[in-house]
């Protein structure tokens, strides 16, 4: 049972940013609520849930940003922690409870990695180079043990020393890049995340496309015309905020 409202009880959820009076269903909502602004980072306009690398599960194109692949790994790993310790104290003779997290996040880690690989301009593919090393290195492994001759099995253990070094070298070239800094202006898969907001509510679209114009710089409204444009077919823009800055720019002629 719920007790006597305080006073100030209406004024709790303006706090949080739900804006409506309290209500018994309110006061539920309250901690996720406050849970999902906690583990958001600010990122240019627009906040970055720790669920946007979800919602974008099957989205192998664009790009994304560090807080956003970070907060994923971050969950990953915590996740998978907690689920192979229950694994561990269940004296399990197969980890199933670890398994079934690892499904649940393997098919989000590709896509969110591919999208942050093209933040900082290199193809979603490179994952693809490491399956081929590891495909080549359990090739010769199976050829290894089926070998007859001793000459054959020391050839198959020098190559299989090369695709390990290869992943080696591979996986730090791409774990260097993910640490990096996207760039700062479109490339080509799209403009930068601090630019493309998803979640940006239509109040804001004056906002938005005002910030647009600004970091497009001063120069020739013709040239800047074009690169908005190149904005507006990345997706960066909507029709509306294109219409409204195009003919802003126009009127600079």
């Amino acid at each position: 049972m719920l007790g006597r409202l305080p006073p100030n009880a209406n004024a709790m959820p303006r706090a949080l940013g739900c804006g409506d009076p309290l209500s018994r269903s309110t006061m539920f909502r309250l901690p996720v609520h406050a849970f999902m602004r906690a583990a958001a980072f600010q990122s240019g306009d627009s906040y970055m849930p720790i669920t946007r690398a979800f919602r974008r599960a099957f989205e192998f194109s664009g790009r994304s940003g560090r807080a956003e692949y970070w907060q994923f790994i971050a969950l990953m790993a915590v996740l998978v922690a907690i689920a192979l310790t229950f694994d561990i104290a269940a004296d399990a003779s197969y980890p199933t409870l670890t398994i079934l997290v690892m499904l649940v996040f393997v098919i989000p880690a590709y896509s969110v990695t591919a999208r942050r690989l093209h933040d900082r301009g290199y193809s979603g593919w490179w994952l693809g180079v490491l399956w081929i090393f590891n495909g080549i290195n359990a090739m010769l492994v199976h050829l290894k043990a089926q070998a007859a001759f001793r000459p054959m099995e020391t050839v198959y253990t020098a190559l299989g020393f090369v695709c390990l070094a290869g992943v080696l070298c591979i996986s730090g070239f791409l774990l260097f890049q993910v640490c990096l800094r996207g760039d700062a202006g479109i490339n080509r898969f799209g403009a930068p995340p601090s630019v493309v907001t998803t979640d940006a509510s239509a109040s804001d679209v004056g906002a938005r496309a005002t910030a647009f114009v600004s970091k497009l710089g001063q120069g020739d409204p013709l040239t800047q015309i074009e690169r908005l444009s190149k904005l507006h077919q990345a997706g960066a823009l909507t029709d509306q905020e294109f219409g409204e800055q195009k003919a802003a720019l126009l009127k600079r002629l």
